[in-house]
C-alpha cells in the first residue's frame, strides 16, 4: 500500500518474514537525512534529481542508478518532477549494469 510521507509518497514492498524487497518513492519535497545499515541503491524511473551522501551532491535523472553506502547520511532533493526512484538494499557493494 502507498503511503504519504514527508516528501511526497513510498510503496514498500516486503516479503513474508518482513524484510524490505524494494522501495518505490516519489519525491514531491527534499527529503531528511537518514542512514542505512547496507548498500541503498537508488535507479531512477522518472525525473531529475539530487541525492546527498554526506558531503558530497550527485545529480541523477530517469535511467541512472546511485550506490549509497552503509552508515552514510543521505537524501534527496527533486530537481524536476516527478522525481521518482525505485531503491533495493543489499549488504555488498553492488556491481549493477544495465544493457
Amino acid at each position: 500500500m502507498r503511503k504519504s510521507t514527508s516528501f511526497g509518497s513510498m510503496l514498500t514492498i516486503k516479503d513474508e518474514h518482513g524484510k524490505i524487497l524494494w522501495e518505490h518513492l516519489i519525491f514531491e519535497r527534499e527529503g531528511r537525512a537518514h542512514t542505512h545499515q547496507t548498500w541503498e541503491n537508488c535507479y531512477v524511473t522518472a525525473g531529475i534529481g539530487t541525492i546527498v551522501i554526506d558531503d558530497q551532491k550527485v545529480k541523477v535523472q530517469k535511467g541512472e542508478w546511485c550506490h549509497i553506502p552503509p552508515g552514510a547520511a543521505h537524501w534527496m532533493i527533486p530537481l524536476e518532477a516527478p522525481f521518482e526512484l525505485i531503491l533495493y538494499y543489499s549488504d555488498s557493494n553492488p556491481s549493477i549494469s544495465i544493457s
